[in-house]
């Protein structure tokens, strides 16, 4: 898994003036809001993508991957089947980033198929706009000091 360090601020579109504002409350507010049929409406790339809650400033960002040609192997007589043919008609499958939210930065864990920063990004703005707040765009910079492993 990959962790990088983001800065975000909202920028106003009339005039491109920055904000600094926390996006807790945000997030915290989609992923209590009980409405499934407004939570499948976030796509990215013909894939839907969702925001949960883990704990405190820990969220999970999911993509579904219906699109993906993904096997199951059986490894005992060394047969292969797709793994959508197993699952039930609501389910798909998901591949997840990690975010680490506070008032200064976000930290963002992804693997190879989980959703990018930038999804995220468009996911938020696409989160604004549905709530009619046109006036703002959400804006996120990478931090790039750079540290050693030890």
């Amino acid at each position: 898994m990959r962790l990088r360090y983001f800065g975000y601020y909202f920028e106003e579109l009339a005039n491109h003036s920055r904000t600094r504002q926390e996006i807790m409350p945000l997030l915290d507010a989609y992923c209590k809001f009980d409405n499934s049929r407004f939570k499948n409406s976030f796509q990215h790339n013909d894939e839907t993508v969702f925001l949960l809650k883990e704990r405190d400033n820990h969220y999970i960002f999911v993509k579904t991957k219906d699109t993906e040609l993904i096997k199951t192997v059986n490894r005992a007589d060394v047969a292969i089947e797709e793994i959508a043919a197993k699952l039930a008609g609501n389910e798909s499958i998901g591949f997840a980033s990690h975010l680490y939210v506070t008032n200064e930065f976000i930290a963002f864990g992804s693997t190879h198929l989980a959703p990018t920063v930038s999804c995220f990004s468009e996911f938020i703005n696409t989160l604004l706009h549905k709530l009619g707040c046109s006036s703002h765009r959400f804006m996120i910079y990478p931090l790039v000091t750079q540290i050693t492993r030890g």
